[in-house]
């Protein structure tokens, strides 16, 4: 409902402010003759119609360029303000509108491969636990990929994953954890499916794991599928789900999955998924909101996985979450006392294929132990 209403007062803002830009320009003059209700109707009439037309194609992707558009066309007019005070010259309306539309374009042009265009980010950690495994040996070393926020649909589908996930799979990680919002609120069951067989296609020494984000459930009811049928797919691929719960793996390191922070009153505290683990192991907490660190350094986690902020997908979105209280970090690695925390920009963006707060990304992280 909050976000509805955000979306609501923006396309209300943008609607009276193109209004009066648009009924500034000559043609509307040519077409309205010497009927002034005219001059006021036509612009009014061609707003309607390119937010119906956006309302059908995407509204989301409507509103951002709605308001792309209008801050670049305010920055234009404040130019040819400036431009006309130096130069007695009035620039010509068209001219600012001309303007305002390219850097509009190129804006969101840049946004648009920001978001398409994967890479891998690297980081280097160490850790003087102990990472024995069931047969004695010592672990100097454990490679980590991390897959999250990939919102399947939204910059790609599952055909388009499958593609991106071969990037993953050439890193040759010992061990996958997706953080999750894998899929979407409106992921087909198709693309769903095939997203699911191509983590099938991942090979890893100890196993690939998933946890739910807060769009994996899907706040709609409507979608052609439910949580239990997304975590059999994930099953049948060997994709292992961990929701509230934690795994010693090999006897070498601990791999604890919450359940997403949506379900606050649901989901067990760090104490409990924790208090019975031993302290000398390593330890790996996915958690995909970044907003329990405390807990998490208490409860003695080593390294802290997670995703969805995007890294705060377009500017200055970023900024809000950690001003809010929402998020406690954005995007990349810390280390607070014992603890490192990581939070990935993700795949994928949400409701838009537009980046320019952050980069799309999987990432790799390498643990060596001393």
């Amino acid at each position: 409902m909050g976000f509805m209403i955000i979306v609501a007062a923006i396309g209300f803002l943008f609607s009276i402010y193109t209004y009066f830009q648009v009924r500034k320009l000559q043609f509307i003059d040519n077409l309205a003759g010497e009927q002034k209700w005219k001059k006021n109707i036509f612009p009014a009439l061609i707003i309607i119609v390119l937010l119906a037309v956006g309302y059908l194609i995407n509204m989301v992707v409507t509103v951002v360029i709605a308001i792309h558009l209008m801050i670049f066309w305010l920055i234009a007019n404040i130019v040819a303000l400036i431009i006309h005070k130096a130069t007695h010259k009035k620039v010509n309306g068209y001219i600012v509108c001309l303007v305002a539309v390219c850097l509009t374009v190129a804006y969101l042009g840049y946004a648009c491969y920001n978001d398409n265009n994967v890479v891998k980010t690297t980081y280097q950690i160490t850790s003087n636990k102990d990472a024995s495994n069931n047969k004695g040996e010592s672990l100097t070393s454990l490679k980590i990929a991390q897959i999250t926020d990939t919102h399947i649909g939204t910059t790609f589908d599952g055909e388009g994953f499958a593609d991106e996930l071969e990037k993953v799979k050439a890193q040759n990680p010992d061990v996958v954890f997706i953080t999750g919002d894998f899929v979407d609120d409106d992921t087909s069951k198709e693309d769903m499916i095939e997203a699911c067989k191509a983590l099938g296609q991942l090979k890893t020494k100890y196993g690939v794991y998933f946890i739910t984000g807060n769009h994996d459930p899907s706040y709609f009811y409507n979608r052609e599928y439910n949580m239990g049928d997304l975590e059999r797919e994930l099953k049948n691929n060997g994709v292992e789900a961990l929701i509230d719960e934690a795994k010693l793996v090999d006897g070498a390191f601990y791999v604890v999955g919450r359940m997403d922070r949506r379900f606050e009153n649901e989901r067990k505290s760090m104490k409990e998924l924790t208090e019975s683990l031993d302290e000398s192991k390593y330890m790996i907490v996915l958690d995909h909101q970044p907003h329990d660190f405390k807990a998490q350094q208490k409860a003695g986690a080593d390294l802290v996985l997670c995703g969805h902020t995007h890294g705060g997908q377009m500017f200055p979105l970023g900024y809000f979450g950690e001003w809010s209280g929402a998020n406690e970090k954005t995007y990349g690695l810390e280390k607070r006392g014992s603890t490192y925390y990581e939070v990935s920009s993700g795949m994928s963006g949400w409701g838009m294929p537009f980046k320019t707060g952050a980069k799309s990304e999987f990432v790799i992280i390498n643990v060596q132990f001393q």
